[in-house]
């Protein structure tokens, strides 16, 4: 079965009338993973906006349709990590473990679980929806914003006109960090 037709027929795990903003991309790809994932899976959504509209849903209800967490911003990784262990032990090799993570989440607050689950390879899979900020809390700027960008904490005027640095871009292969 391909792509499209395994979203075609599947189970959106994630509930209608989410609480997440009119249009956002994190809660587009966040039902099209579980919806490839499908119903056994556990994933771990750390603080942030994700979190509040991933948890919370409509009216305070359950916005998924699979057991979510929220473990705290830095340790997602490391969370899963027993998560994942846990099923193993029980003989469960089945149940996809996922985190779902912003990119301060992921890239600054959580990069050393991050790291260290990637270096003992770690049986899950590790979402990092980057949208290069602190959306949560005003648009702060993270390591993964962009050079040149100016948000609601980057110093701007004659002498600097947005972040200095370049963005931290990391991929895994195999526990290994390139850069």
């Amino acid at each position: 079965m391909n792509y499209i037709d395994k979203l075609k027929f599947s189970k959106d795990l994630v509930t209608p009338g989410m609480s997440a903003c009119q249009g956002c991309g994190g809660e587009l790809c966040l039902r099209r993973v579980l919806q490839i994932a499908g119903e056994n899976s556990v994933i771990a959504i750390p603080p942030g906006c994700m979190a509040g509209a991933g948890v919370v849903g409509w009216n305070f209800d359950n916005g998924l349709k699979v057991p979510v967490h929220i473990p705290l911003l830095d340790n997602t990784a490391s969370f899963l990590s027993g998560v994942s262990q846990m099923y193993q032990r029980k003989g469960r090799e089945d149940v996809n473990i996922i985190a779902f993570a912003g990119d301060g989440a992921t890239a600054d607050c959580g990069f050393q679980s991050l790291t260290g689950a990637a270096e003992r390879g770690e049986h899950m899979l590790y979402i990092c929806y980057d949208n290069e900020g602190y959306m949560n809390t005003g648009f702060q700027r993270s390591s993964t914003t962009t050079k040149g960008s100016k948000t609601s904490t980057t110093p701007v005027g004659i002498v600097l006109k947005g972040k200095s640095q370049s963005k931290k871009i990391y991929a895994f292969d195999n526990g290994h960090a390139q850069y």
